[in-house]
């Protein structure tokens, strides 16, 4: 009888610990899935400013055709002579909100004088008209470009500024806070960094 009781515990006890170690796997499992699930949507959330620039440089061309009216350009004459004339015609097509006929202007001068000291101020604009249009996604890869190709040039902060709001505009806090940090660290000092304070103020 001693011995079908020890039995007996043995066997209690071997159930015991199976159990548990059973209850143990499936906590683990669930954990794991939730863990999947997480990375998953963090994943996600990461892809969404890329998925929808990349969708909008393959919308462009379609997008400019079916869903803006023409721009009437202001100048008429013969194309400017110099990089300083073709710099100032973008420009004003730009203030009179001719916004892709001054696109087409600072681009041109760009290939044409990629020398030109008013290449960066033309990267920065071509940046600005996306903006005014309210394409935020294509406004912060312009913005980048002068960022990254001219790290010392004026536009430098403006264009981090202005990068720092388009990703407010489209929903990215997170980035645009990270990119405003950067400005006022890099730029302390200047009016954008000003801006960039007040605007993490209200974040």
């Amino acid at each position: 009888r001693k011995t079908a009781q020890l039995h007996k515990g043995q066997l209690e006890e071997i159930d015991y610990l199976l159990n548990r170690k059973l209850n143990g796997f499936e906590e683990t499992q669930l954990n794991n899935k939730t863990r999947m699930d997480r990375l998953a949507t963090d994943f996600a959330s990461q892809q969404k400013c890329v998925v929808i620039i990349e969708q909008y440089l393959n919308m462009e061309g379609a997008a400019g055709k079916k869903g803006k009216k023409r721009a009437t350009p202001v100048t008429k004459s013969s194309k400017p002579s110099s990089d300083k004339a073709l710099y100032l015609s973008s420009k004003k097509e730009y203030d009179a909100g001719n916004y892709e006929a001054a696109r087409k202007g600072f681009k041109k001068l760009m290939k044409t004088y990629p020398k030109s000291e008013h290449a960066d101020n033309s990267q920065f604009w071509i940046g600005e008209t996306y903006y005014s249009e309210k394409w935020y996604e294509k406004a912060i890869l312009e913005y980048q470009k002068v960022i990254e190709n001219y790290p010392s040039g004026n536009k430098t902060p403006a264009a981090m500024l202005k990068q720092g709001f388009s990703f407010l505009n489209i929903g990215e806090a997170n980035n645009a806070r990270l990119l405003l940090q950067n400005l006022v660290s890099k730029h302390p000092g200047t009016e954008e960094a000003k801006k960039a304070k007040r605007k993490l103020e209200s974040l």
